[in-house]
């Protein structure tokens, strides 16, 4: 005798089958679906990066031997639009760290590959960590 708990699996299957009249439903159009991922923000057309530059240049002139150090960076914070409590970042990804300053040059290839990668403000802080 075979009691309910111990009947073969072929007897009672573990699911269910899937119903063969019931048909997938198609979902409408109306949903909007990027084509595309950007995982470090939408790209932005950056027209004004000669004039950031043009400013930063301007910024780091009224430093001695157009250096700066990690109290001079909120100045510089602030040229390129950016928070004032970026200024550690913005020096240690500059190299200030290594160095003690940051000069006009390391600051600008690294400001420039920046905004190449990163497109909005929150993957910019993150690349700046």
């Amino acid at each position: 005798l075979l009691s309910s708990a111990t009947a073969p699996a072929a007897v009672y299957p573990l699911s269910p089958p899937f119903p063969e009249t019931e048909t997938l439903v198609q979902t409408s159009g109306s949903r909007s679906i990027p084509y595309f991922y950007f995982p470090r923000g939408l790209p932005a057309c950056f027209t004004n990066l000669k004039e950031t530059i043009t400013k930063i240049e301007a910024a780091f002139a009224d430093f001695e031997d157009e250096k700066a150090d990690i109290y001079d960076m909120g100045k510089i914070a602030k040229v390129c639009g950016c928070p004032l409590y970026w200024k550690a970042p913005m020096f240690n990804a500059g190299g200030g760290e290594k160095t003690g300053f940051v000069s006009v040059h390391s600051f600008i290839v690294m400001w420039r590959k920046l905004l190449q990668i990163c497109h909005d403000d929150a993957s910019r802080f993150l690349y700046l960590l």
